[in-house]
């Protein structure tokens, strides 16, 4: 028995169908989660109003238990279930490398929805259920509450990044389609050209290109229902009018093949297969654009969000402090609860802001949630023993919330870095970074590619100018024209510059180590690069743009020419004897040594501290590094 492969469309609507099956059940999974936390909730309001815990009580918490080990169970299968489905898929068909990449990010994301302490919890709730002690119980159905909320967000944030993922890869497959049946069109027209081919068989294979296309057509109204899905759409534009050129253009070969036409039939092939590149072009760079853009929007909301986290931190420290001097008598005493219930306030809207960032932003870790829960529960106990003027455990507990405040700002710093490195990456790969070539650029070098942005800047905002003044020029979405181009080139500039910044940074931090400066002040110089990026990326090109990047060549050059006499070797002078004081080389080499082993001791100290004090320690010896 001969083995068949399935075909592209097969693996597709498997896919498809996965997808859609592993929606379903992660949705399920979070209405049974919701109705597990009221269950929860009921139960331990009851259990409050009750000395001793009866039997029915114990055999309701043991249900609850065993419905939290079920879900438990359903989400292990369903994190099987969509693995299974990824290499089943990366078996038979190439997968984009950014999508293969979200796909594992995702995937490892399933894989932790379940946390290690949810798992242990579960199995202390069912010893408790041995020798049941009512607080304890309470303390742990709590808790259990607690972690099935962040159980739920997880679930939800899943599942908005699972039809992202969707999106993201209906788009590439529709592009990659389009680009594949813009070749078969080519290969097709050339075949008509040709005098001794077959026009009959011409027809039956120009009906299968006209057929393919229709379910291309097809597939890009299922991207479009897809991006409503999304509680944030992507801005995908319209492409009927070009599509209903092209199949025009594919109906007209196919009438003219039955007239055996073959000429004419030959250049309307022609030209529905240049559309069509044309098409698959505009795609590419409307996704691209479209990515940057969110990449920009997203990396703006996080360093917002860590601006507040840093407030809400100096916030609570202030008045940490505050509490220490003051008295429970002091009629100032009642401001402090005031404060403290603000901050509540405060954290409240933090924890909105970076639920709805982290259904978009798949770097952040799963961990955040259970900290600015761990943030808000030891505010409501702080806020309560500000109420029963319980001093030392109101600073106890907001010594906890200034803890998880400092763990949840590193993790979003660090995300926020791998974003960075990502889009840097990503845009440096183009026209700025040449193949083959790791060395960094020199002084030289670099004043020569400013010098070519600058004139391409000056092309542009003439441009710009040009197409602004253009009467009735309103420019639709979804149509090629000069705006498309317009913002890729615009995007490749924003790349140029931020690539020439960040190796002026490379080079003064090699050259300027001792402070002096001696080849200028490049770290004013890359802030003004900064600046133009962000002209460039808001489309704010002015004649103070463009100053500015005259100001900058003119630096750059200065810079290049100390540089340049710096290198050069000095001529040899005769100079006479100088009387020299020699200082004891013994004694200063055993300085430097008990110097160093004191150093390697103090950086044996970092892994016994936390993540957020660790980071701290390594950041202190790079700075004394410099």
């Amino acid at each position: 028995m001969v083995f068949k492969a399935p075909s592209l469309k097969e693996i597709s609507d498997d896919t498809e169908k996965s997808n859609a099956s592993i929606k379903d059940e992660l949705k399920k999974s979070v209405a049974d989660s919701k109705k597990l936390q009221k269950d929860l909730d009921d139960l331990t309001k009851k259990l409050l109003d009750k000395n001793d815990i009866s039997w029915e009580d114990k055999k309701k918490a043991e249900e609850l238990l065993k419905k939290q080990e079920e879900l438990a169970k359903k989400i292990e299968e369903l994190s099987k279930k969509n693995e299974q489905k990824n290499k089943q898929e990366q078996e038979y068909k190439q997968v984009n490398e950014d999508i293969l990449q979200k796909q594992e990010q995702l995937q490892s994301m399933m894989d932790k929805l379940m946390s290690p302490e949810l798992k242990k919890l579960m199995d202390e709730l069912q010893k408790l259920m041995e020798n049941v002690d009512k607080t304890k119980l309470q303390e742990q159905l709590s808790q259990m509450k607690m972690d099935s909320k962040d159980l739920q967000k997880e679930l939800e944030r899943s599942i908005e990044l699972f039809k992202q993922m969707e999106v993201d890869q209906k788009l590439q497959e529709n592009i990659d389609k389009l680009d594949e049946l813009a070749k078969k069109q080519d290969d097709l027209s050339k075949k008509s050209d040709d005098k001794n081919s077959d026009s009959k068989d011409l027809k039956e294979k120009q009906d299968e290109l006209n057929k393919e296309f229709d379910e291309f057509r097809k597939d890009m109204d299922d991207l479009a229902e897809k991006n409503e899905a999304l509680e944030e759409k992507k801005e995908i534009p319209n492409t009927d009018e070009q599509e209903k050129s092209i199949e025009e253009e594919m109906k007209n070969s196919s009438d003219e093949l039955g007239q055996q036409k073959k000429g004419k039939a030959s250049k309307s092939q022609k030209n529905s297969s240049e559309k069509m590149e044309k098409l698959a072009q505009q795609m590419k760079q409307q996704q691209q654009q479209m990515q940057q853009e969110q990449n920009e929007e997203d990396m703006q909301a996080l360093r917002a969000l860590l601006e507040n986290l840093l407030r809400l931190s100096f916030d609570q420290e202030n008045l940490m402090q505050e509490l220490r001097t003051m008295d429970i008598n002091n009629p100032q005493y009642l401001q402090m609860a005031k404060q403290q219930h603000k901050l509540k306030d405060n954290a409240k809207m933090v924890e909105d802001s970076l639920f709805a960032l982290s259904k978009r932003v798949i770097q952040i870790q799963s961990k955040v949630n259970q900290e600015i829960a761990a943030i808000n529960m030891n505010m409501e106990e702080a806020l309560n023993n500000l109420q029963d003027r319980f001093v030392p455990q109101a600073r106890s507990r907001q010594q906890f919330v200034m803890t998880s405040i400092n763990n949840l700002t590193l993790m979003l710093s660090e995300a926020l870095q791998q974003m960075q490195q990502q889009q840097a990456s990503a845009m440096s790969s183009g026209s700025c970074s040449k193949p083959g070539k790791k060395k960094s650029p020199s002084m030289s070098e670099m004043a020569k590619m400013q010098e070519e942005l600058n004139k391409n800047m000056q092309k542009m905002k003439e441009k710009m100018q040009k197409e602004g003044n253009k009467p009735g020029k309103t420019g639709k979405k979804g149509e090629k024209g000069e705006g498309s181009g317009m913002s890729e080139e615009l995007a490749k500039m924003a790349a140029q510059q931020e690539y020439l910044r960040n190796e002026l940074q490379k080079l003064n931090q090699q050259e300027n180590k001792d402070g002096k400066n001696s080849l200028g002040n490049l770290e004013d110089l890359a802030k003004r690069m900064e600046e133009t990026e962000k002209d460039i990326v808001n489309r704010m090109i002015s004649d103070q743009t463009i100053k500015r990047q005259q100001d900058i060549l003119t630096k750059l050059l200065e810079s290049d020419k100390a540089q340049r006499e710096r290198d050069q070797d000095e001529q040899r002078k005769s100079e006479e004897a100088k009387s020299l004081y020699h200082r004891n080389p013994a004694e200063f080499e055993e300085y430097k040594r008990l110097k160093l082993k004191e150093m390697e001791l103090l950086r044996t100290v970092p892994p016994s501290l936390n993540s957020y004090y660790k980071q701290k320690v390594n950041d202190y010896f790079q700075s004394l590094e410099k």
